[in-house]
């Protein structure tokens, strides 16, 4: 017989916290502790990203693509039963306010420096590094040559070639407005959000490729885990691409080699 899971207080608090940008540095290691130690104490924080995640597609601000109506647009997992989906909901109802207040539906950390892992050969747009002290620093980065890679607080990796438009805002996401990036995301960030124009991509524990054109289009690859790209739901081995002029989304061949790879 198997018993359903039902979260702790303390885990209830956590996750509040975290998703009202409340959570403190002792918090977020009890967290990582606490999902890394326990299989369906993970499981349940995805499902509480997720939800979090549907309320600010379905209420929030954010422009949505006209997509096929057949498109997969399920937010929780398929596997999990119906009284895990309604605990799921009804914690995700608890923080509606929050989202309908403008607040990123995650905000793990808002150190103002990432650290640079690899900065090889690189050349910014009129010597205008983003670097201090050899870090990312919150603001622009126009990437003209060179590889860069970086870590951002949260744990999240993300290694780019150059010609590549960026701005990291800090926290737990980062834009990109042109050129190709390879993304890791460690189980502790899931739920980080890279932006494009027109396009949000939510993470959900993954590594993924993604390319902005000069035209506005974007490629998304799935390389491991699963990614959400507006209402669609993006598996491992698939890419989509998205013509913003047509507004649609299309099927894609993957093709990893074709974004930088991420090195040690």
């Amino acid at each position: 017989m198997t018993t359903e899971f039902i979260p702790s207080d303390e885990i209830v608090e956590l996750l509040a916290n975290l998703t009202d940008s409340h959570l403190k540095p002792e918090q977020q290691d009890r967290l990582n502790q606490l999902i890394t130690d326990d299989p369906q104490v993970r499981d349940f924080y995805i499902d509480y990203i997720r939800v979090h995640a549907m309320l600010i597609w379905r209420h929030g601000s954010v422009p949505a693509l006209d997509v096929p109506m057949d498109a997969p647009t399920e937010l929780l997992p398929r596997t999990k039963k119906s009284s895990s989906w309604a605990l799921s909901i009804a914690l995700g109802l608890s923080i509606l306010v929050a989202a309908f207040a403008g607040l990123y539906f995650v905000t793990i950390g808002q150190e103002s420096t990432a650290i640079t892992m690899h900065n090889n050969d690189t050349q910014w747009r009129g010597g205008g590094s983003p670097l201090r002290g050899g870090q990312l620093i919150i603001g622009d980065g126009n990437l003209t040559a060179g590889f860069f890679q970086v870590k951002l607080p949260t744990g999240v990796v993300i290694a780019m070639q150059g010609p590549a438009d960026f701005y990291w805002p800090g926290g737990n996401e980062f834009n990109l407005d042109h050129g190709r990036v390879k993304v890791y995301v460690p189980p502790e960030a899931t739920g980080f959000i890279l932006k494009a124009p027109r396009i949000q991509i939510v993470d959900l524990g993954t590594e993924f490729g993604a390319a902005v054109h000069k035209s506005g289009d974007v490629e998304v690859h799935v390389f491991q885990g699963e990614v959400m790209l507006n209402k669609i739901h993006i598996f491992k081995d698939e890419a989509k691409y998205v013509s913003i002029k047509e507004g649609k989304v299309v099927d894609a061949k993957i093709n990893e080699r074709s974004f930088p790879a991420i090195r040690p």
